[in-house]
């Protein structure tokens, strides 16, 4: 058989992958073994040289689980989102604050909003007096003025309609045009319209509120005051206020930026007043982990230096690996499960950081 140039580098190029293949799977068999199970690395007998371990010093003697860690304030960090969109207007406090619960972290602008509002409450005020008002009924003052004014207006009318009879005595006479006639007569109707309108007035006045207007007035009052728990909700939506007590981790925004609900939260937020690790452990390993097992955590910021715990709740769910310890030999293709561990002593530590973490059974 001829050989050529290209089946010369054809047969090289398949001996190069299966090389390669053949390292692969001796990096996997011998993989940091933070990054794989501890009893997996010491059932093999492979020692990592200290140069390549991603965590300082050797794991300890009795550790019997290890797995990738991320560290949490109390209860977990919180990504706190706004529920409409606009221009940041206000951001109240700072990053590394500690504020207690209901208040306020960031709004939005809230000019139109906070304008509605004033109008509202302004409207509930008259509706209530205008209710009062009905339930009360009109006061003494109030009646005393619509007698004065019927009387008045009776005077006027008895008045106007004597000036009418005597004119159309003169006018028969020839002393007074028709036109005369006719103003004095339209006079007169305009003071019995006002006069029966008065009389009716002081009736009202004097019988009290119907049941059908103090109805209606209740039932402005009320309408009234639901637009203005409209108007309030409508500016509350617009701020960002802290669930409960804790410290302001992280603002991503800055005034006069555009929020849009979906994207980077406005705020994070977290209880720091006690930290927790979250490890994905093994899912192989899950049925030796028991609650309030010892626990102890490191970081590659603070070697030498051990963050003990305990564990305190195991997940409820098994999922594909998600947390990495970034190691290009790290083991991906295995599934794990959130074990959480309550820690003791967690000074220095920051939410987000990385740890590896390693469990004692009992």
């Amino acid at each position: 058989m001829k050989t050529t140039p290209k089946r010369i580098l054809t047969v090289g190029l398949g001996i190069l992958a299966v090389v390669a293949m053949g390292m692969s799977i001796v990096r996997m068999a011998t993989s940091d073994p933070t990054l794989a199970r501890v009893s997996d690395r010491r059932a093999a007998g492979v020692d990592i040289p200290s140069e390549y371990d991603v965590r300082i010093s050797p794991p300890p003697e009795w550790a019997h689980i290890s797995g990738n860690a991320v560290v949490e304030p109390n209860g977990g960090e919180l990504a706190l989102a706004g529920a409409v969109a606009g221009s940041i207007g206000h951001i109240a406090v700072r990053e590394g604050d500690t504020i207690a619960a209901g208040a306020l972290i960031a709004s939005l602008r809230t000019e139109m909003e906070t304008a509605a509002l004033a109008e509202a409450e302004a409207r509930v005020l008259a509706a209530r007096a205008t209710w009062r008002r009905a339930v009360s009924g009109p006061r003494r003052e109030e009646i005393e003025g619509a007698a004065a004014a019927e009387a008045a207006s009776r005077s006027r009318a008895e008045a106007s309609q004597t000036a009418l009879q005597r004119l159309q005595v003169v006018a028969r006479a020839g002393g007074a045009s028709a036109d005369e006639v006719d103003r004095a007569r339209l006079a007169a109707s305009t003071d019995q319209s006002a006069s029966a309108e008065a009389r009716a007035n002081l009736a009202d006045l004097v019988r009290g509120s119907h049941r059908e207007d103090i109805a209606k007035a209740h039932a402005e009052y009320i309408a009234a005051q639901a637009h203005r728990d409209e108007a309030r909700a409508a500016l509350e939506l617009r701020e960002v206020r802290a669930p409960r007590d804790g410290v302001v981790l992280e603002l991503p925004y800055d005034i006069g930026e555009y929020y849009q609900p979906g994207g980077s939260p406005m705020a994070y937020f977290g209880d720091t007043s006690r930290m927790q690790a979250r490890i994905a452990v093994d899912e192989r390993d899950l049925g030796q982990v028991t609650i309030g097992a010892e626990a102890v955590c490191r970081a590659s910021a603070y070697p030498g230096r051990d963050f003990a715990g305990t564990v305190a709740r195991l997940g409820q769910r098994v999922a594909p690996k998600a947390r990495r310890g970034g190691q290009p030999d790290e083991l991906s293709d295995i599934r794990t499960v959130d074990v959480l561990v309550d820690l003791s002593e967690a000074e220095g530590l920051l939410s987000g950081q990385r740890l590896i973490c390693y469990l004692r059974l009992p």
